[in-house]
């Protein structure tokens, strides 16, 4: 989870384990996300990371 655009569709990507993941992540009371890449950012902005993935993959 970081505050970019995720590459899921590299090879050996997993596409439904990213969407279990992000649907995971999304219920988790987290404050703050340090990310591998990008700077780290809080809840809210975590919510609107996940929602627009799902968003993005239709689900």
């Amino acid at each position: 989870m970081y505050d970019g655009q995720l590459l899921d569709e590299l090879p050996g990507s997993d596409i439904p384990d990213y969407i279990r993941t992000m649907k995971h992540l999304r219920g988790l009371p987290v404050d703050i996300v340090h990310g591998g890449h990008e700077p780290s950012f809080g809840r809210d902005r975590m919510i609107e990371l996940i929602d627009a993935y799902l968003d993005w993959r239709h689900l």
